[in-house]
């Protein structure tokens, strides 16, 4: 009886022999024809580089906008439902449209915490290919395809899902934003700053508010801007245009602040 279960072990140990050595030669053959495929493309690959004109990727190339919300109202986070940072298309503004909607496939939004009891915190990683609204701004009778124009504001989320909606907020921001609004020349952005994205290089963009005092007239002085993001200071003359890979910036309480009565006299 002992010999007969001693026969049998011998055999299922040459089958198993016999199937681990077809499964080794079978990953031999297949590892082989993956690295045959893989020397094929690489070859490819060299060839067409060979043929082509790279550049290096631009490390000024912001990708990403954090900053500080201070706010003075006591009332501020307790009335604001929802709170998120938004990458605000400015065509609405451009266009003086007070009920310009925000696109939701254009809208790119970030988080907002708490810092302490007077300042909120935010961060908005900027998407590579932004979905706003293409305005041609070089003010020539060519028509471009223009570029896009945003700036970085503050809102709350009160009806339906994560977006804005029409009902809770169009036209533009006038306070806990990137740009300065004049409550008196009907919200006219005066000072801040702006983030443009162009598709290439041809490009123009106001240098500065011409002769009307009002950005985006038929008067505004024009620059040639670089392709990509770009970060424009609307507080220097002529506007300045540059890239950051992750800049900083202090929304602006706007209109909203409190104002301090307290020392003056009746």
């Amino acid at each position: 009886m002992s010999k007969i279960f001693r026969l049998i072990f011998i055999v299922f140990l040459l089958l198993a022999i016999s199937i681990a050595c077809a499964n080794f030669g079978t990953e031999q053959n297949h590892n082989q024809t993956t690295n045959n495929s893989n020397n094929n493309v690489n070859t490819e690959g060299s060839s067409e580089d060979e043929n082509s004109v790279t550049s290096p990727s631009d490390p000024d190339e912001p990708v990403m906008i954090s900053g500080t919300i201070p706010f003075t109202s006591p009332f501020f986070i307790n009335i604001t439902a929802e709170p998120f940072i938004l990458l605000e298309d400015q065509a609405g503004f451009i266009a003086r449209d007070k009920e310009f909607i925000f696109p939701l496939e254009g809208q790119a939004i970030g988080p907002v915490w708490e810092i302490d009891e007077n300042t909120l915190g935010f961060s908005l990683s900027l998407p590579t290919q932004p979905q706003g609204t293409y305005v041609d701004l070089d003010q020539d009778s060519d028509e471009d395809q223009g570029l896009m124009v945003f700036g970085v504001a503050f809102w709350g989320n009160i009806w339906g899902g994560p977006f804005l909606e029409e009902r809770e907020g169009t036209g533009w921001s006038t306070g806990h934003t990137t740009t300065i609004t004049d409550a008196e020349r009907d919200y006219e952005i005066t000072a801040g700053y702006l983030i443009i994205w162009a598709p290439d290089d041809e490009q123009g963009f106001p240098s500065g508010f011409g002769d009307d005092e009002m950005i985006f007239t038929e008067d505004d002085p024009i620059q040639d801007v670089p392709a990509g993001y770009s970060i424009v200071d609307l507080n220097s003359e002529p506007f300045k245009v540059s890239k950051e890979a992750h800049p900083e910036f202090e929304l602006v309480e706007g209109n909203s602040e409190v104002k301090d009565y307290s020392e003056m006299s009746y």
